[in-house]
């Protein structure tokens, strides 16, 4: 997630936050599943992914 992004996403509101949360749990599972089929060559896309989730669950916790 680039920086402009990321002060997007502290931004957002809590369902927000969880909405976005929800879309890349299912893109983690496409990509992983496409990496096990061999259909994507990108093995770092699915860290990438984890990373933003954890930025966005990190903005879920302080907003608590």
């Amino acid at each position: 997630m680039k920086k402009k992004d990321l002060e997007k996403t502290k931004n957002k509101t809590i369902d927000e936050l969880k909405k976005d949360l929800t879309d890349l749990q299912e893109k983690l599972w496409q990509t992983q599943n496409n990496i096990r089929l061999g259909k994507e060559k990108n093995v770092r896309m699915g860290r990438r992914i984890r990373k933003d989730m954890a930025q966005i669950l990190t903005a879920i916790n302080t907003k608590n």
